[in-house]
This record gives structure tokens, C-alpha cells and sequence, in this order.
């Protein structure tokens, strides 16, 4: 490729990398380069000077728009600040320590619409509280890590319609703060409360909600849905909730609901709406298609309950 050709460069992926690569002066020539995706070359195994590259070259590409799948270390997490006009941010390997660098970085991405913030480990902490202002056109959340409180920038997320909390460990009640997302139309909740979560309760807000999923609650016994919340509501998953025995309170109002997604769950709540004379059928009679699915030895098992 040429020099002339590399000035209009507007992607580049790597993938897998093993060899070192003449990334010197290849990426400086990308000037008007709007997407950049390292997926598995973590910076700090890399050969070094892809490293060295990345990181000292990485805030001068002022036209980026979209970084994918970058793994976090000090330089990058304060130099990512300096790309003012991205629009979709991926890091992983996010460490506690990054917390101050990283939210002052995330202040000045205006024109951010998707964020991923990945921890190094399910037990680190994504130091995050100190954000003091979120860009206005975020739509898209993804907190992979262990949270000590519902972050207090929450209530300022006014058109975020994808919120996905992993590994959060909270043990606070997230959804009163989350039921303020008036736009929000799809929520993951994966491992999110600490295991001794029994109860989850939806009694306001969520009009917009068409996907909502669950996974990994292994003390719930409960789930409350009251009148009139998630109307719009049209995909349920419960995976993983082994003590759950019933479906939620409530599902009977959830007239748009076109699939419920069982997946892991105790053989009660299975039972429960198995067959006409399931204890709760007829309360989920309205919903078109009912999918179970379980391990059974080696094999997965499915299974059409509508």
C-alpha cells in the first residue's frame, strides 16, 4: 500500500497477533483512520514495539471514531480522553487504579454513544464513581466488573436505551435507580447483586423496556413485576435462578410479551407452567412462545413449553 493510499485509511482490525509489525510509522500515516480493533493482541504481550506504538501514537489519531476490544493500561486510559470524536469505546483490563484517569478521559468524549468498560478480573473493581458528567448521546452501557454502589451519574443517563451490568456484585437495590432510564428498552443483569439477592422488584418506570434479562441469581426466590410496568415489554430470560419456583408476580400484565426464555431453572417453576394444569399456565397463557432449555449430562436439552 502507499503512502498516498495510507493517508485514507479509515479502518483497521488486527487480529491474533503474533509477530512484531512495522506499527512505527503505520499508524501515524492513518490520519484519518475512524476505526481501530485489536482484538486478543493485549498490549502488554505483544511484541514491545507494537506496544510502544499504540500507546504514543494512539491520541494523535484525532479523527478516530471507534476502538474496539483495547486493553487498558496507564498511558491509554489517559491518552483515549484526547479522541474527542469517538463514538464507540471498548476497554478491557480495566484495573481499579484507572478509575480517576479513566472517568476525567470519559468527560471529554463528547460524542460518545457506545461504552465498555471491562475489569481485569470478576473480583476487580471498576473504580467509576467519580464521573461527574456522562456524554449526552450515550445509548449504549456495559459494565463488566464488581461495583461498590450504583454509580451516581446513573440518574443523568437520559437516552441510554442498552444498560448490561456483569459481575457487579451490588448489594444495593440497582433497579429504582435504573427505572429512571425512561428510553431504556433493553437491560442484562448477569451476576449483578451479591448472592443472597432474594427479591427483585419492579414497581415503577421501565415503559420502554422490550428485552429484559436475567441471569445468574442463585438465591432468588421472587420476582415482582407491579401493574402497569414494562407494558412494552415483549422478551423475558430468567437463566440460572434455581431457586426461583414460580414465574414472576405480575406476568399475567405483560400483554405484548412474546418470549419467555427458561433456561437452568428448578424443576418447579418448570412444572408450574407445564401443561393446562401448570399452576401458573394461566397466568402465562398469553405469551406465544415458551423455550426451556437444561443440561442433561453432556448434552443440552430443548424444550417448547408454549
Amino acid at each position: 500500500m502507499s503512502q498516498h493510499d495510507m493517508r485514507h485509511v479509515r479502518s483497521f482490525s488486527a487480529f491474533n497477533i503474533q509477530a512484531t509489525l512495522p506499527f512505527d510509522n503505520l499508524l501515524l500515516r492513518f490520519r484519518l483512520l475512524r476505526m481501530l480493533e485489536l482484538r486478543n493482541a493485549p498490549i502488554d504481550n505483544v511484541p514491545k514495539t507494537i506496544g510502544v506504538i499504540v500507546v504514543s501514537s494512539i491520541s494523535k489519531l484525532k479523527n478516530l471514531q471507534v476502538v474496539n476490544c483495547l486493553k487498558a493500561n496507564d498511558n491509554i486510559v489517559r491518552d483515549i480522553g484526547n479522541l474527542t470524536q469517538l463514538r464507540r469505546l471498548e476497554l478491557t483490563n480495566v484495573k481499579k487504579e484507572d478509575g480517576t484517569d479513566l472517568c476525567i478521559s470519559i468527560e471529554n468524549l463528547k460524542s460518545l454513544h457506545h461504552l465498555l468498560l471491562m475489569a481485569s478480573s470478576e473480583d476487580e473493581y471498576l473504580q467509576i464513581d467519580q464521573l461527574s458528567s456522562t456524554p449526552l448521546v450515550l445509548r449504549k452501557i456495559t459494565l463488566v466488573g464488581r461495583l461498590y454502589r450504583v454509580p451516581q451519574w446513573f440518574n443523568k443517563l437520559r437516552n441510554v436505551i442498552h444498560l448490561h451490568l456483569h459481575w457487579s456484585q451490588l448489594a444495593e437495590d440497582a433497579i429504582p435507580y435504573i427505572s429512571e432510564l425512561r428510553v431504556l428498552e433493553r437491560l442484562t443483569l448477569i451476576n449483578a447483586y451479591t448472592h443472597d439477592k432474594k427479591q427483585l422488584s419492579f414497581e415503577a418506570g421501565f415503559s420502554r423496556l422490550e428485552d429484559l434479562y436475567l441471569e445468574k441469581f442463585p438465591k432468588l426466590v421472587e420476582i415482582v413485576i407491579s401493574e402497569g410496568v414494562m407494558s412494552s415489554l415483549a422478551r423475558l430470560s430468567l437463566h440460572d435462578c434455581i431457586k426461583l419456583k414460580r414465574v414472576p408476580q405480575g406476568i399475567e400484565n405483560l400483554m405484548n410479551l412474546k418470549m419467555l426464555n427458561l433456561k437452568n431453572v428448578s424443576a418447579e417453576l418448570v412444572e408450574s407452567i407445564r401443561g393446562v394444569e401448570g399452576l401458573d399456565r394461566s397466568r402465562a397463557r398469553h405469551i406465544p412462545d415458551i423455550r426451556l432449555s437444561y443440561v442433561d449430562g453432556s448434552e443440552i436439552v430443548y424444550e417448547n413449553l408454549s
